[in-house]
């Protein structure tokens, strides 16, 4: 039986714009999604139109693009724990961005939900829940990318897999394992990922990464071990350092540029952070070991 093929997402038009001094505006968006409709891009990833007007501006021009290939998706979180998704200002811009597609990113880390979100484990899962339930109520694809998933499940396994089950429960058409701060091992995620695949029975599956510790070379074995995978999430355009290869397709990603030009700066050191097995322990997340991690964590 032959493999499933593998979806490109690209998010050249919001992580490729995050670099330091780079800057589009929203017809250089414009532009830059015709050519990527133009290779064949399933996905084009065109901002957060929540977070600035020329994001705004770009999914109304968009909007009178003909693409041949490519659906446009907007990228937003999930609601505020003080608010309802009718009454959340993020959702409401997601709404009027009017794409076919919605990426929404959620906690899937209790350090993240407690220090940054500053709320509580069920309601960070009920963020999820209600967001996702609510576009697919709208009618449109969701994407959720489960954000820190790797460094969450390092830390409370049983608590970001009850994240990304509480999204496709609610009707996610993906769910994108992120390794948000890229320092994640090869082996690492390959072995979150084999338990993904145990709790997810769904043939729609993503992975999103930073190339610090998982560059193209060693994302072929992680992918190779996680073969259900099918959408991969990543720049075409090199400006930023994401970059992901799969053995299901012949060519990579090449940042090399032929043409004369300055010589690069120094790369930034990678962000990959080892712990021991004492400062980072193992958690078993099946059977009865699960259900006692569940109990604990919620008398906290």
């Amino acid at each position: 039986m032959s493999a499933a093929p593998v979806v490109l997402y690209d998010t050249t038009l919001r992580d490729g714009t995050q670099r330091e001094g780079m800057s589009l505006s929203a017809e250089d968006k414009v532009k830059i999604a015709r050519e990527l409709d133009a290779l064949g891009i399933s996905y084009i990833e065109g901002g957060w139109p929540g977070s600035n007007p020329k994001d705004a501006e770009f999914f109304q021009r968009i909007q009178h693009v003909e693409l041949k290939h490519a659906k446009v998706a907007a990228f937003g979180s999930t609601r505020h724990h003080k608010n309802t998704c009718d009454d959340d200002p993020n959702i409401r811009a997601l709404v009027e961005a009017n794409t076919p597609v919605v990426t929404l990113v959620g906690k899937s880390s209790t350090l993240h939900v407690e220090k940054v979100l500053e709320t509580t484990l069920d309601e960070n899962v009920r963020m999820i829940s209600d967001s996702v339930a609510y576009f697919k109520q709208l009618g449109k694809e969701v994407v959720y990318d489960a954000e820190h998933f790797f460094d969450g499940y390092k830390l409370d396994a049983e608590y970001a897999l009850e994240t990304i089950v509480a999204a496709a429960k609610a009707g996610a058409n993906v769910i994108t394992l992120c390794d948000t701060n890229g320092g994640s091992l090869p082996e690492e995620v390959a072995l979150a990922v084999q338990t993904v695949r145990e709790h997810l029975r769904t043939e729609v599956r993503g992975l999103r990464t930073e190339s610090d510790s998982l560059g193209p070379q060693s994302a072929v074995p992680v992918i190779r071990a996680a073969d259900f995978l099918f959408v991969l999430a990543a720049t075409l355009t090199c400006i930023e350092k994401r970059v992901i290869a799969t053995p299901r397709t012949t060519r990579s990603t090449d940042c090399s540029d032929p043409r004369p030009g300055p010589a690069p700066g120094p790369r930034r050191p990678a962000r990959c952070v080892l712990h021991t097995p004492r400062e980072r322990p193992r958690r078993d997340v099946s059977g009865d070991s699960a259900r006692r991690q569940s109990t604990a964590r919620r008398s906290r």
